[in-house]
């Protein structure tokens, strides 16, 4: 990315400027989330659409990348080789850094058991996988034991082994229980191909249940 203020240029992946007046600088990272635009209105009713009209119609409303998310073909080059590892290079990750240590967990991972209670650098996190199956959200947690009540229709509900508190794994708030209204610190966590985030961290560790 290059801003224009400056002209410089910025990693994508490190959000960090790689060349220009604003080299080594780096941005706050937010967490952001994936889902369909009715699961967000019903969370978030107030939500302002922000949006750039090109030629009449709503930019981004269409996948640029479809063809390639199917094809063989890994990044811009069809020379480039990935070596052999214990996920494909195109696997879907959810990945996220954590006091310099880099961590992914394999969407696949989270199809049969949504809920993936796990510890990264030396802090307790449980990682939720979607309904749709298409994302995940990481929360720091102080319990590292969640247990799966409810899960479907846009709709997820967990149990903490600490408190008993049912939350919700979409926000992170406790919606029920001794803990209710309390919210988790949601971790900013990337979303892309195994071979793109292992590019930029070799030395990422893959999260399983």
């Amino acid at each position: 990315m290059y801003d224009r203020q400056t002209d410089s240029w910025w990693s994508q992946a490190f959000g960090r400027s790689v060349h220009g007046p604003m080299k080594d600088a780096e941005l706050e990272m937010y967490p952001s989330s994936m889902m369909t635009w009715k699961q967000w209105r019903d969370l978030h009713p107030d939500t302002q659409v922000l949006s750039k009209r090109v030629s009449g119609r709503l930019e981004g409303m269409s996948d640029t990348y479809a063809g390639y998310h199917d094809s063989p073909q890994i990044g811009i080059s069809r020379q480039l080789r990935f070596q052999a590892d214990e996920i494909g290079p195109k696997a879907r990750v959810l990945s996220f850094v954590v006091d310099d240590a880099s961590f992914a967990v394999p969407l696949a991972e989270l199809e049969d058991n949504p809920v993936l209670n796990t510890e990264a650098g030396g802090k307790s996190f449980v990682i939720v996988g979607t309904p749709d199956k298409k994302t995940a959200r990481v929360f720091i947690s102080e319990s590292a034991d969640w247990e799966l009540l409810e899960f479907g229709d846009g709709r997820i509900v967990l149990r903490d082994g600490v408190t008993g508190s049912e939350w919700d794994g979409l926000t992170g708030k406790a919606v029920g229980g001794s803990a209710e209204g309390q919210q988790l610190a949601e971790v900013p966590g990337t979303l892309s191909y195994w071979f793109a985030w292992k590019t930029f961290y070799p030395e990422t560790t893959i999260l399983k249940h």
